[in-house]
């Protein structure tokens, strides 16, 4: 029997998503998350779930693809909700 002590659901593990996802999710144009990823890149914000970057958006770069964390409350927002910086 495999250790499941702990894990419930697939939905305790986070769940990553490509640009293109994220765009959809919030409603904005891929270009948008782009400047975004620049400026919170200069800032220094976006990678650490503690220091979230624009839109409250964590972000992490996987070779030369990058990835959204996707967090329930950034689901629950709804497509065209997601328009905050």
């Amino acid at each position: 029997m495999p250790y499941t002590q702990g894990m419930t659901s697939t939905q305790d593990f986070p769940r990553w998503v490509d640009e293109r996802r994220m765009a959809e999710i919030l409603g904005l144009t891929p270009s948008c998350l782009r400047n975004w990823r620049w400026l919170d890149s200069k800032e220094g914000r976006g990678n650490d779930p503690s220091r979230p970057g624009r839109g409250g958006l964590v972000w992490k770069r996987f070779n030369r693809t990058i990835r959204y964390l996707v967090s329930p409350e950034l689901l629950g927002r709804g497509l065209g909700q997601g328009r905050a910086s």
